[in-house]
């Protein structure tokens, strides 16, 4: 803009000086013509009047002055009678001059002819003298393009000045006019005291930054909140480009896929893990087509699952939306459900194979009648293990549920802990082992009966696994922020490598244990007793810990939240 200001008034400048020089050296020379023709008439009137006193006389006067301007008598046929400057009689006939024919007519007559090299001009001025003959003067000057030939170095010169000055004071000015332009406050353009004419152009500025900072608002809203809502998901979410380079990934898909840092954005997603499966599913969404994997990071199992992002004008691939879920839980859980199922399967079918044969034997009368009170116990005992285990997995199942309607009450697990210890003290002793209680009162809130078998079932074990003479210690303790219960015992103990899976449903260290010499339901019960306790423990939203090694005894601790 800064140039095109100044050029524009220097182009102004320079033909303003151009026409100018052009206009006042027509103007001057014209006013220089007029003077000549006024003072070429004066003096042809003097000279007719000073013939029309002394005749032809006065023009032999004349010849012995020097003058200026030529004179010649013309005659009424146009013959030339006298000529200051030629022989009068080798001159041609003027009957055809423009100004002799006028004078011969009219009285005056006048005409300009320019010389053949258009250097010179000439004026012609002639008069009728009383005798019928013809006066006429001439003056010749420069005509107007020599008197512009001689006019131009000044002009050059001239033009040369005005120009640098031109130029000079057209940078000036442009600075002049810019200045304002140049200082504007665009962060607040109405408040600029500026040319009028640009009061529009701020106006729409405003306008416009209002707009947009609205809209940056707005759009940083959303990304805050589009970071808060991805920053919270427990799913891993990873947004690439069309050149697999990462776009987005919150905190979850960085823990789960294992990737060191936090900064990824722009990075190509080898760069967060070299899986191949990550790779396909990438692929496989970048040419637009939906899939899923499931690759495993150790213990950890995660199923991938991408998805094309096309736009709506277009129908080309964009990018890629990956989200990285943990089926850990799941997985194990599927395989929990069907070890499970294969043993309650199983647990059942001992039972009732036990009891189906027993009482076909009694049908069959292949039982003595003394035995008829033997096999009657068998029965009996193998029902009520039936039923314990029924019991057992309703309770779990009722667990599972987590809404189920206990009635919660104020519970003091020293007493609650006593009155269990109260209860199994017959089979301690049968046992050989002595229960100690330690500790002191702690009060929670909980379900008494679920308190009650956790309790039981933590001493029982305790009891069951132990070779006597041993004790079983439970301790009590209240701190800042929880109760804790711990039962600790100087058992065979637990390998380290089954530790993990004690509380699952089912699993026993030793098979052996649940049955006793004869193969019947002995100590060793349903299996289900440490998964009842672990869910007891999630119930009551508390923890549940394990330290034990061969021979050296168990310790299980249970902390309540307060």
């Amino acid at each position: 803009m800064k140039r095109r200001i100044f050029t524009a008034m220097c182009i102004i400048a320079m033909v303003s000086i151009i026409l100018t020089a052009f206009f006042m050296t027509v103007l001057s020379y014209r006013q220089f013509q007029n003077g000549l023709k006024q003072e070429l008439q004066n003096e042809t009137v003097y000279v007719a009047a000073a013939m029309a006193e002394e005749g032809e006389s006065f023009l032999t006067q004349l010849e012995t002055e020097a003058h200026k301007n030529r004179i010649t008598l013309i005659d009424t046929d146009g013959t030339v009678i006298y000529d200051n400057e030629a022989v009068a009689n080798k001159m041609e006939n003027h009957s055809d001059r423009e100004e002799v024919q006028e004078a011969l007519e009219y009285g005056v007559g006048e005409s300009t002819r320019l010389s053949d090299t258009l250097g010179q001009q000439t004026y012609y001025y002639a008069v009728s003298l009383n005798d019928g003959t013809v006066l006429r003067l001439a003056a010749t000057g420069d005509s107007v393009y020599s008197a512009l030939w001689s006019m131009l170095p000044w002009i050059i010169v001239l033009a040369v000045v005005i120009a640098a000055f031109a130029f000079w004071l057209s940078r000036r000015q442009t600075h002049w006019i810019l200045a304002p332009v140049n200082t504007l406050d665009l962060d607040h353009p109405v408040e600029n005291d500026v040319y009028e004419e640009l009061s529009p152009l701020l106006t729409k500025i405003h306008h416009q930054k209002e707009d947009l900072r609205s809209q940056m608002e707005q759009m940083h809203r959303n990304q805050e909140e589009f970071a808060a809502i991805t920053e919270n998901m427990s799913e891993g979410l990873i947004v690439i480009g069309a050149d697999k380079h990462i776009l987005s990934v919150n905190h979850s898909a960085l823990k789960l896929l294992g990737a060191k840092g936090d900064h990824y954005e722009g990075a190509h997603i080898l760069e967060l893990n070299r899986n191949l499966s990550l790779q396909k599913v990438a692929d496989q969404a970048l040419e637009g087509v939906s899939s899923e994997e499931t690759f495993t990071r150790g213990e950890l199992i995660c199923r991938l699952h991408a998805s094309p992002v096309r736009t709506e004008s277009e129908d080309a691939v964009k990018g890629a939306i990956i989200l990285v879920l943990d089926v850990t839980e799941s997985q194990k859980t599927e395989r929990l459900r069907r070890e499970f199922s294969a043993n309650v399967s199983h647990e059942l079918k001992t039972p009732l194979t036990a009891i189906s044969g027993y009482a076909e034997m009694m049908q069959n009368g292949m039982v003595k009648e003394g035995d008829f009170v033997s096999f009657s116990g068998r029965i009996y005992e193998e029902a009520q293990r039936l039923i314990a285990l029924i019991d057992d997995v309703m309770e779990i199942s009722r667990l599972d549920e987590k809404n189920s309607d206990y009635l919660w009450e104020t519970v003091d697990l020293y007493g609650a802990a006593q009155t269990v210890m109260e209860r199994l003290t017959p089979t301690a002793q049968d046992h050989e082992i002595q229960l100690k209680l330690e500790g002191g009162k702690a009060e929670i809130q909980a379900v008494p009966r679920l308190i009650d078998e956790l309790i039981y079932n933590l001493v029982e074990n305790a009891i069951k696994y132990s070779n006597g003479p041993s004790d079983v210690v439970v301790t009590v303790e209240k701190g800042e922020n929880s109760a804790v219960l711990t039962v600790k015992d100087r058992g065979i103990g637990i390998p380290q490598e089954y530790q993990s899976r004690v509380f699952e449903r089912f699993f026993r260290v030793d098979q052996s244990h649940s049955r006793d010499e004869n193969g019947t339901a002995g100590a060793g019960g349903t299996g289900l007793g440490l998964a009842i306790v672990k869910h007891v423990v999630s119930y009551h939203h508390g923890h549940i810990s394990l330290e034990s090694g061969e021979g050296t005894g168990t310790k299980i601790t249970v902390a309540f939240p307060l």
